[in-house]
């Protein structure tokens, strides 16, 4: 496997006023379609030029990350189901006394955020851990699919991963910087992936085929 990576560039006037967009893209399989990039960024391109005045670059970027998503599960709609994993939002105990803190403002905002982002993504079954965080992170995803969030406790990555190769249908699972590689190498894919101790806005889309591919999104 090796890793691919696109960066989608452009420029849209919203209400007189120019604005540049970018989505960036990382593959971890040379079969991904480089055709989804183009693709993405000519929806991408109509949708922002057809919608009304929009009055800041996040009410943008919940336009956009939807539309990408929804490219890539309809290009993997041939394949078998997709896993998206991301890390819990940000906490209100930043330092890390309190080992069960509960989501901050910013991060309850970013719950939100992956809710609507997935809110079309077919996802049929929704993980997290032990922890408040990340089951605060999940909780908007699974209400909207009707459903509950399933918890498995943190350092059960066998255990969950069976599960995910059972379950039919996309699935989210809500995991920690220290949890989300061991989770990706046992679902097949090779090439080493690291979340640093501030990072809270990845996307890890595992699509699961006989060759597992990685996708690198941010939200």
């Amino acid at each position: 496997m090796c890793l691919l990576e696109w960066q989608l560039r452009d420029r849209i006037l919203f209400g007189g006023v120019e604005v540049q967009i970018a989505l960036e893209l990382s593959s971890y399989d040379s079969r991904f379609p480089t055709g989804l990039a183009r693709y993405a960024k000519f929806r991408c391109k109509i949708q922002a030029t057809s919608s009304p005045m929009m009055h800041s670059v996040v009410t943008m970027r919940r336009v956009l990350l939807p539309l990408l998503l929804l490219c890539i599960v309809s290009q993997a709609a041939l394949a078998d189901a997709e896993i998206f994993i991301v890390r819990h939002a940000e906490k209100e105990d930043a330092i890390g006394s309190d080992k069960d803190s509960e989501l901050s403002d910013a991060g309850r905002n970013r719950a939100e955020s992956l809710a609507r982002m997935l809110r079309d993504a077919g996802v049929t079954a929704v993980y997290a851990t032990e922890f408040k965080r990340t089951q605060q992170t999940a909780e908007l995803v699974a209400r909207a699919a009707r459903m509950k969030v399933t918890v498995m406790p943190a350092q059960e990555t066998e255990a969950l991963v069976s599960n995910l190769r059972e379950a039919k249908g996309n699935a989210l699972v809500v995991a920690h910087s220290n949890t989300i590689p061991a989770i990706i190498k046992a679902l097949g894919v090779d090439s080493p992936v690291s979340v640093g101790e501030t990072d809270y806005d990845n996307v890890f889309v595992v699509v699961r085929d006989p060759h597992p591919r990685l996708l690198r999104l941010h939200y």
